[in-house]
Order: structure tokens, then sequence, then C-alpha cells
């Protein structure tokens, strides 16, 4: 919004307005999509990629009853830790990129209806962030069931920071020392994996394309 001094005051009211009636309704249609596009994803023509073993336990990140209905893995053995269409049908999205909005107010050269408008972007932004600590207390049982497990099998994770609580939580459960196989689709993802392993001290890690 170009400011427009002959009529100062309507354009301020426009700056702090916009986000309201454009931004979070785009907000709320994107999160409103991703969860229509989760519940018409259809696995029935899904085909086995390999064998897993039904008496393993899984720790996933997708929303579909996948491992379920085309691995035949037992639900028990399973934590969806992002929700899953078999149950409440509540699909956790977001990233860990909390910001403080008086962050805002930093920037003396901004006016300040300005340095408003963005601190309610970011609280609605910040609304989004992942509460994995939250997660991994209610899932602490499964976490905890984890401690007899001698090798860990990653499939398709990106290795993004925004999901290294949970993997780090059952390094906390297993130990360093024990057998990490992590698949990587291009070589760029071997960074991410790099990092994690560093930052965990993993003793006995493999790659594999994917």
């Amino acid at each position: 919004e170009e400011i427009d001094y002959d009529h100062p005051i309507r354009s301020m009211a426009a700056v702090e307005d916009g986000p309201d009636w454009i931004f979070k309704p785009i907000l709320d249609e994107f999160t409103e999509a991703f969860k229509d596009w989760v519940d018409s994803i259809d696995i029935t023509k899904a085909e086995k990629a390999c064998e897993l073993p039904v008496e393993g336990k899984y720790l996933t990140f997708n929303y579909t009853e996948t491992l379920e209905k085309i691995y035949g893995i037992p639900e028990t053995n399973i934590l969806h830790i992002h929700g899953s269409r078999l149950t409440d049908k509540e699909y956790v999205i977001g990233h860990d990129n909390f910001r403080d909005p008086d962050e805002a107010y930093n920037d003396e050269s901004q006016m300040l209806f300005m340095q408003q408008t963005w601190s309610k972007i970011i609280e609605w932004m910040n609304g989004l962030v992942k509460d994995s600590a939250s997660m991994m207390r209610i899932n602490q049982a499964f976490f905890d069931g984890l401690s007899g497990i001698e090798q860990v099998v990653v499939y398709g994770h990106s290795f993004y920071e925004v999901d290294w609580p949970y993997l780090e939580e059952i390094v906390k459960q297993i130990g360093k020392d024990k057998s990490w196989s992590i698949s990587y689709h291009e070589p760029k993802d071997l960074k991410q994996i790099e990092s994690f392993v560093q930052k965990v001290d993993l003793k006995n890690v493999k790659t594999f394309n994917w």
C-alpha cells in the first residue's frame, strides 16, 4: 500500500487492515486446503516399495494409512506423530521458525502502524509453530518403548531441523552406538543428514539412495 499523503489516515488504515482481509483468510484457506489434500490421497493403487518387518516399531510423519493397509503393520506398532487419517484427522503442519512479535519494533525507520502490522502477521505465523515437546510428552510411552531397538532405518525423511527433536529422542532412548541406515533422495540431502549425525554424535551410520 503506497501512502496517499493527501489522505494519510485512510492509507494507514489500509495497511493495518490489509492482513485481516488478505493475509489471514489466505492462511486459513491454506491450512484447510492442506487437510483436504491429505484426505483426498488415494492409496488403493499403492504398491510396496520394500518389505517391512511387522514386528518393528514405526515413527511416521505420513498422515495416510499406508503402513497399515499396504504393508500390514499393526496399528499398535505405529506412531503417526503428526496425526492420522485413521483417527482424529487433526493434522499437524507448521515450522520451527518462532519469532518474537516485538522484533518488528526494532526497525525505528518504520512508522508505528507499519510495525504493528508486521507484529500481527508474525503472531499468526507463530500459531503454525510445531510444538514438538508437547507431542513427545503426549506420546512418551511410544518413545520409552524403543529402548530395546538395535537398528534404525529411515526412509524418505528430509532431516530438516523442525523434526530433529523426535529423532533426538530416539537417540536418547537407544543410545548413540546403534546402527542407523538413512535414505537420501538427492546428494544435497546428505548435508542435512550429516548435520544431524554430528549434532547427536551417532557412531554407526550408513546412507543409501532411495
